[in-house]
């Protein structure tokens, strides 16, 4: 894929920075997600091609249910993270609350898994 490992890892470590910042407070007010995160996952998400994520169930249900996304290759990934941003328009805090649980970091950590293996 065309995103540069290097800045996979900087998105990872804005939002563990933010995380770590929000130190326990309210995940669902969004007001703690900063502009250098903001900017850095939608730098990574203009790197995907639109599709109907609204009807792409295997990546919500994966989402939902906390999978590791073991199966799921770069694309698939990458949609996923796409899907988290697309529903928070539709469900206010989904985006903070996978950005605090760490979802989003594990989508992240496996894009670099995927890279290692190849």
């Amino acid at each position: 894929m065309g995103i540069p490992t290097g800045q996979i890892l900087n998105l990872i470590a804005v939002i563990e920075r933010d995380v770590q910042l929000l130190d326990g407070g309210r995940w669902d007010d969004e007001i703690w997600i900063s502009k250098d995160l903001t900017e850095a996952y939608l730098s990574i998400l203009n790197t995907v091609e639109p599709f109907n994520w609204t009807k792409w169930e295997r990546g919500i249900d994966a989402i939902q249910s906390g999978s590791d996304f073991e199966d799921f290759s770069e694309d698939e990934l990458l949609r996923a993270l796409y899907t988290i941003f697309r529903g928070n328009r539709f469900t206010q805090g989904i985006w903070a609350m996978y950005l605090s649980n760490g979802t989003i970091v594990k989508i992240l950590r496996k894009i670099i898994e995927r890279r290692g293996q190849q």
